[in-house]
């Protein structure tokens, strides 16, 4: 395992940016508390696929939804959206996460991206490797590239 300080995170503000949503509230029992896993997994395999070289950040954000997702009641839903890769890399994260929690993700909008509304970054790609955020500027890589 690998852990560093990492600061400088991929963003826009103001930017639009298609939005990855997750309806927590019927995952899979297997997913429960761990949706994040089978992103990074994708991510990993994703960077070595493409040797992606460059920085990029996926940020997160949670609150209740009423988004049309099949076969899904409104609920909580975590939304995904990526700096600094391809928008091909979010639909084909989408395509993945609809295989694993049995449909109950999508993207389902544009959002515009505010720092004060509350986005909190979970993973970070920088030469090569995938991070996940273990604390304020804390992030680590263990077995993810």
């Amino acid at each position: 395992m690998t852990e560093r300080t990492i600061y400088d995170l991929a963003w826009r503000e103001g930017q639009a940016k298609p939005a990855l949503e997750i309806r927590i509230d019927e995952l899979p029992d297997e997913y429960q508390g761990r949706w994040h896993d089978p992103v990074f997994a994708f991510t990993k395999d994703w960077v070595a696929e493409k040797s992606f070289g460059k920085t990029a950040t996926l940020w997160q954000w949670g609150g209740m939804s009423v988004n049309p997702i099949p076969g899904a009641e409104p609920g909580w839903s975590e939304f995904i959206i990526a700096f600094g890769v391809p928008e091909t890399y979010l639909h084909g994260l989408a395509r993945h996460l609809v295989k694993k929690f049995g449909g109950k993700a999508r993207i389902t909008e544009h959002v515009t991206a505010q720092t004060n509304d509350g986005w909190a970054a979970f993973c970070h790609i920088e030469e090569g490797r995938v991070w996940r955020e273990i604390g304020p500027h804390e992030w680590k890589t263990d077995g993810l590239s």
